[in-house]
């Protein structure tokens, strides 16, 4: 068997919030007609003026990956040479479970859990008119049955207090506030204000609490004067380890599509190896890169912290037949070959990209 090609679908897909992401999805092929599929996520962080030429990148791909042996994902990465390297990590290990009529959970040693406990996203709040439509966003989640949430904190702080004042007026401490993510928003003693503010209104820990981000000594006297987990996105080995004989941070946030399935479970190996808890973070993922997350999850020695990718409720459109499902707070890790997605082309056609949020940008509707 060999790998024929490549094919990118660049598709953008909208927010209960109203707010748009693009996603690029890839599908493997090969000559004996199966297919694996990866995900890049969430492209929303990014100008769309800034994002890279998708179809020269899917030319070069072509190029370099056409002939390779899909069981091999060490080669064929190795050809690829880093283009969009997270997604076609994922892609690769779709494509070889489903060859080889495995799960990936399989693949990375087997299943350990087959739930996984997660917390659902409220973004920043631009001012107190956001207050009621974020509460009503709480209720919804609720009602879907789900009692977890994690606060991204603006600058608007009069405006945040009023919330989480009113998510306790509304629901006493039936939702638990996994954490507050300040995004590294913050100098550390602005971070340091904010979360004391905060603290009568109980939230588990902190994340991303220093601006400049590798101000570890800012972190860490956070960490120390707070007295409450700090946590902060870390991707290689280094950072790790310096974070880690800095004090700055008690729990490392890592994702998969942001460094791929075999990646991702090393990065969690070697943290909890030296004695650090680790929490799965997001890009707000469609099914594809979520179901990639819920795999990791589902094989790694122990889940320290409920992780963060909600992306399949939060969007209001997806890519696949059978979308990840959630239950009691928990992602329900997917059953069946490869991810265990079926991906539904003919409504990526629907979703696919039309410069919708650059045309909001530049006022043009």
């Amino acid at each position: 068997m060999k790998i024929t090609g490549t094919r990118f679908f660049m598709v953008e897909t909208p927010r209960e919030t109203g707010a748009i992401s693009e996603h690029v999805m890839i599908r493997i092929d090969t000559d004996e007609g199966v297919t694996g599929w990866g995900e890049l996520s969430d492209l929303a962080h990014q100008h769309p003026m800034n994002f890279p030429d998708f179809q020269l990148l899917e030319e070069e791909a072509n190029r370099r990956i056409t002939g390779a042996d899909p069981r091999n994902i060490n080669d064929t990465m190795q050809r690829l040479g880093g283009i969009l390297s997270a997604a076609f990590d994922i892609g690769l290990h779709d494509l070889l479970g489903k060859i080889l009529d495995l799960p990936v959970y399989a693949l990375l040693g087997g299943k350990r859990r087959d739930r996984i406990p997660f917390c659902y996203p409220i973004f920043p709040l631009k001012n107190t008119d956001d207050v009621e439509p974020n509460i009503r966003r709480v209720q919804r989640v609720k009602e879907l049955g789900f009692n977890r949430i994690r606060k991204y904190i603006g600058r608007d702080w009069d405006a945040e207090e009023k919330f989480l004042q009113s998510l306790r007026d509304t629901f006493g401490w039936e939702i638990e506030i996994k954490s507050l993510d300040l995004s590294g928003r913050f100098y550390w003693q602005e971070a340091l204000q904010v979360l004391q503010r905060f603290k009568q209104y109980r939230y588990e820990m902190a994340e991303s609490v220093a601006h400049p981000r590798n101000d570890l000594r800012g972190m860490a006297e956070v960490r120390r004067q707070l007295g409450i987990p700090i946590s902060e996105h870390l991707g290689d080995y280094r950072s790790i380890v310096d974070h880690y004989q800095a004090g700055a941070v008690d729990i490392c946030n890592i994702s998969t599509c942001s460094h791929g399935i075999r990646r991702c479970k090393a990065l969690f190996d070697f943290a909890q190896g030296l004695g650090m808890r680790a929490l799965h973070g997001t890009t707000q993922e469609l099914s594809i890169g979520t179901a990639a997350a819920a795999h990791v999850l589902a094989a790694i020695d122990r889940v320290d912290i409920p992780c963060d990718p909600a992306g399949p409720i939060l969007y209001t459109e997806d890519c696949t037949l059978n979308p990840v499902q959630y239950e009691n707070s928990c992602i329900v890790v997917p059953d069946g070959p490869g991810l265990g997605i079926e991906v539904d082309e003919d409504h990526l056609e629907e979703i696919r990209y039309k410069e919708t949020r650059l045309k909001q940008l530049r006022g043009e509707g």
